[in-house]
């Protein structure tokens, strides 16, 4: 099962979702959707795989003087070991984690509980951190993304932190974004088979070294060994 929270009204989802590994409450069941068996998590995959993406300036070409844009992402995991995910906005059927980009002075932590408050209504106090990734993951934007960073920047270097937090998703406030409007149209809490199939797809290798990442500090921290 998979809760769903639509701050507009709360729909079906149409795609077949992972189930949790424990059962929900019965008062946070806003709209469940059977899946299959309950998410197994995996052993990262072996190092290298993913090096080459992730120096800081590998992918960005010689003649293209852009920058790369530096952004802080936020893998927020419940109680039940599932992750909180949003439907973006104007962007029906893409799902992503809680992101955005670091402002003057914030440390990766800092700006990415920023982001949580802002995009989801969360305060950004509430999460207990668990682990700030190191190394970041740089991804570059196609050549033909039209959008306003793009036209500024060659792509994005993210820097990821992991956080606990078990709260009720009808608690999350998704109009409150200072750009103007909502980055999610809903949020729910996902399985990585979801997330993996329903991102966008520039972004999809790093959300694969993502999981093989958080997946075994999740598990860790839900065992009791933090």
């Amino acid at each position: 099962a998979v809760q769903f929270w639509d701050f507009a009204f709360m729909r079906s989802c149409s795609f077949v979702l992972s189930a949790c590994p424990l059962p929900l409450p019965p008062s946070l069941r806003l709209s469940a959707v059977t899946g299959s068996r309950a998410s197994r998590f995996t052993k990262p995959s072996k190092p290298g795989r993913f090096e080459r993406r992730m120096q800081t300036k590998s992918e960005q070409a010689e003649t293209d003087k852009r920058p790369y844009r530096e952004c802080a992402g936020a893998v927020l995991f419940n109680s039940s070991g599932l992750m909180l995910a949003g439907e973006r906005y104007g962007a029906s059927g893409s799902w992503q984690f809680v992101q955005g980009g670091i402002e003057s002075g914030e440390s990766p932590e800092e700006a990415a509980r920023r982001e949580v408050e802002e995009e989801i209504g969360v305060p950004r106090n509430s999460p207990v951190l668990v682990k700030t990734i190191e190394p970041s993951f740089t991804y570059n934007f196609p050549t033909n993304l039209n959008s306003a960073i793009a036209r500024v920047f060659c792509g994005q270097r993210m820097h990821w932190s992991v956080f606990y937090w078990d709260g009720d998703l009808r608690s999350c406030i998704l109009d409150q974004n200072p750009d103007g409007h909502p980055e999610f149209t809903q949020v729910a809490w996902v399985g990585w088979d979801m997330v993996l199939g329903a991102v966008h797809p520039m972004k999809l290798d790093m959300y694969r070294w993502l999981r093989d990442i958080a997946q075994p500090l999740t598990v860790d921290y839900l065992k009791g060994s933090h």
